[in-house]
């Protein structure tokens, strides 16, 4: 999980179309730069900035984040728009809800909506089962052909998004 959902959207909207080591290393530049940052006894503690803080650069500051204009773009309209919604209402509100409000936004699909919900706000209630990447998962674990989405749900039930996150990362070992 992320510590909040500005630290999650930063990492997922840099995480497309590349690398979790590269987002992983610009979002600690993120936090590095921009950042609040505090030293007790010698050591300094950096929080990660606010979705405001992030959201009040314009594209060409973040291009020493984002590594290119695009890529900065889709940045500043992930942060941007994840700033509009109401944090406890994406925390609490009725899941369908909330993911069709995040997949309004521009930058965010299927995928960054699913990790949002799961790694950031902790709501495991759904995941995009008709994705390659999570029908090869089931048929790694299952064999061939794997079961249906609809099976795997019912087996999981709200729990799903865990067992998607779990099959996932245990394939990469």
């Amino acid at each position: 999980r992320f510590s909040s959902l500005a630290e999650g959207a930063v990492y997922f909207a840099l995480v497309q179309r590349s690398t979790q080591w590269y987002a992983a290393a610009r979002k600690r530049r993120v936090a590095a730069e921009l950042g609040p940052s505090l030293t007790l006894d010698g050591v300094e503690h950096v929080a990660f900035p606010s979705l405001a803080t992030v959201a009040a650069r314009d594209d060409a500051d973040l291009v020493r984040f984002a590594g290119n204009q695009l890529r900065a773009r889709r940045l500043r309209e992930v942060v941007e728009g994840v700033a509009t919604l109401d944090e406890e209402w994406l925390r609490t509100g009725p899941y369908e809800d909330v993911r069709k409000a995040l997949l309004a936004l521009p930058g965010v699909g299927a995928f960054t909506a699913h990790a949002l919900l799961l790694r950031v706000l902790g709501r495991p209630d759904g995941v995009p089962l008709q994705m390659p990447q999570f029908e090869d998962a089931a048929r790694a674990v299952y064999g061939n052909p794997p079961p249906s989405p609809a099976e795997l749900r019912a087996a999981y039930g709200s729990s799903i998004g865990w067992w998607a996150y779990y099959v996932r990362t245990a394939r990469s070992w």
